[in-house]
């Protein structure tokens, strides 16, 4: 579960950086081996198929996924779409 510190340092990465937050989205589930099919994850994936975001912001690197597989598809689709990744905690 996201600590009250990383949700703090992500609003005020996001704001130095002019960032709209459009959704604030904390997902409990835990990044493992083979984990495209967690919720959050897909609320994620699907916004942006609709082109609904131009940068993910999330806590760290392995937040997103800790299979290598799955982050090359995550990354292949924001390629196509255009979407930025960043991190706070590894910029």
């Amino acid at each position: 579960m996201a600590r009250v510190y990383q949700v703090e340092d992500s609003r005020e990465y996001c704001e130095k950086r002019g960032y709209q937050i459009i959704e604030f989205l904390v997902i409990a589930e835990v990044a493992s081996p083979s984990t495209l099919q967690r919720e959050g994850l897909q609320r994620i994936l699907e916004a942006a198929k609709k082109d609904e975001f131009d940068v993910l912001v999330s806590w760290e690197f392995g937040c997103l996924s800790g299979s290598t597989e799955d982050l090359d598809y995550i990354f292949k689709l924001f390629d196509k779409h255009g979407i930025r990744y960043e991190t706070v905690k590894n910029f």
